[in-house]
């Protein structure tokens, strides 16, 4: 139970230049105006340009042994992580 981020893609010819990071830190400042302490975040664990972006952004790595439903990670692992709000 919680609130998940998923489902951001940034086409190819658009990436590294921020998009992905601004979008993600959009929805983390809703979330907080919200009042929602912790978000949760998971991805393949061979998905390594996300996972930085992620922890770069505060998100803690929780495990690797995780399973989502109707989810299949790229390599078979995925990785579950969370943030939370500073001051919460």
């Amino acid at each position: 139970a919680g609130w998940y981020l998923t489902g951001m893609v940034v086409h190819p010819d658009h990436r590294r230049r921020g998009i992905g990071r601004r979008l993600t830190v959009a929805r983390l400042e809703e979330l907080a105006e919200r009042g929602v302490d912790e978000v949760w975040y998971f991805a393949a664990a061979v998905n390594t340009v996300s996972l930085d972006l992620h922890t770069d952004l505060g998100f803690v790595e929780v495990t690797r042994d995780f399973h989502a439903p109707w989810v299949t990670f790229t390599g078979g692992e995925g990785v579950l992580s969370v943030w939370s709000r500073p001051g919460a």
